[in-house]
């Protein structure tokens, strides 16, 4: 754990407490380890130390409490992907191919009629979705 996440960490500050504003950083991070070091070990914010990251707020990717922002993973998906797509001109043989930017998770839930017991399934759709 690097320097400033055991700050945080202490001050009960870390991702835990602050998911909608770190969803743009960590989908910087996410990008940027893949392109730089993706088996450098271990990943903590000192491999971070060279990334700039510059989000506005008021976006979906910098966004505050109370602000609604999607419970699965398809924004840092696509944040990643967009880094990607932006940087592949430039280094084509360096940059990986996307995702279909969504994984499809499906909950359905209800009371069954013939037991009169709540229900509860989680699913994702098939061929990586």
């Amino acid at each position: 754990m690097g320097a400033r996440a055991r700050r945080l960490a202490a001050a009960g500050e870390g991702p835990p407490d602050r998911p909608l504003r770190l969803l743009g950083r960590s989908a910087a991070q996410v990008a940027f380890k893949c392109l730089t070091a993706p088996r450098l070990l271990p990943t903590d914010d000192d491999a971070f130390r060279p990334l700039r990251i510059v989000l506005s707020p008021g976006r979906v990717i910098g966004a505050r409490k109370p602000a609604a922002t999607r419970w699965w993973m398809t924004v840092p998906m696509t944040v990643v992907d967009t880094i990607f797509k932006a940087l592949a001109p430039a280094w084509p043989r360096g940059v990986i191919a996307g995702h279909h930017a969504d994984l499809g998770a499906v909950n359905a839930y209800g009371v069954d009629e013939r037991t009169g017991r709540f229900f509860l399934h989680v699913g994702v759709g098939r061929g990586g979705g």
